[in-house]
């Protein structure tokens, strides 16, 4: 579910400017339909000192860290997909599952981190992709670069809103986490820099991906996608 123009012909797009409130409860990506259900829930705290894309990705790394050597030091944990939504940008959780431990709960930190970051990016296509970075690692951050950069030389950025769901969260080993997400896209359109919807830009599809996320220079992050099918979820 890379987040890209190319699956913008696909938002595979999967976090700049969160204010405090939302990200105080976590981080964001976009799901599978507006009558999911909601999950319930605490999260752990992050930092939101800061409210510009740079100190949103600090603040996913550092909720996203720690990995392994936490695992041991914390009973079963739940995310709030409501606290993880942000009307603000456009951005609705729609799911996502409970009873994570401390592991599974920062993975799953990590892969909204990049999902909210990558739909920021594409929405203010600012040249800022300091966020992306902070949450995206190996082929999913080389191809989110060629797809931002394809948009950016055709003037062209994302308007309408975002929706994922979460349906499960495998850990792989101590610093891989596979995730099991729908992406609903249907709602997102290009529009070019005059504010022009792109023709053949409207209608896009929900999309069902694994995702890889793994634990990299002490953070968890979005490092490959598995297309599951389109239009399934």
């Amino acid at each position: 579910m890379t987040r890209s123009l190319i699956r913008l012909s696909g938002r595979r797009r999967a976090a700049t400017a969160l204010g405090a409130g939302a990200l105080a409860a976590s981080l964001a990506l976009v799901g599978c339909s507006s009558s999911s259900p909601k999950g319930g829930g605490t999260i752990p705290p992050l930092n939101t000192a800061g409210t510009s894309g740079g100190s949103t990705a600090s603040a996913a790394t550092t909720s996203a860290s720690g990995g392994a050597s936490s695992k041991a030091s914390a009973a079963p944990t739940t995310l709030d997909a409501q606290a993880l939504t942000d009307e603000s940008i456009g951005y609705y959780v729609d799911f996502v599952p409970q009873g994570l431990d401390t592991t599974q709960t920062q993975a799953l930190q990590g892969f909204f981190a990049y999902d909210r970051a990558t739909w920021e990016a594409y929405r203010k296509m600012d040249g800022d992709l300091s966020a992306v970075e902070a949450s995206t690692t190996g082929a999913a951050l080389e191809s989110y670069r060629k797809s931002y950069k394809k948009a950016q030389d055709a003037g062209e950025h994302e308007v309408g809103t975002a929706r994922m769901t979460v349906t499960s969260v495998e850990m792989q080993s101590d610093s891989e986490a596979l995730i099991d997400v729908c992406s609903d896209q249907t709602h997102i359109k290009r529009v070019s820099s005059s504010g022009e919807e792109i023709p053949h830009s409207h209608g896009l599809h929900t999309y069902s991906d694994f995702v890889s996320v793994k634990l990299t220079d002490g953070a968890w992050k979005v490092a490959s996608f598995e297309k599951k099918g389109t239009d399934i979820c």
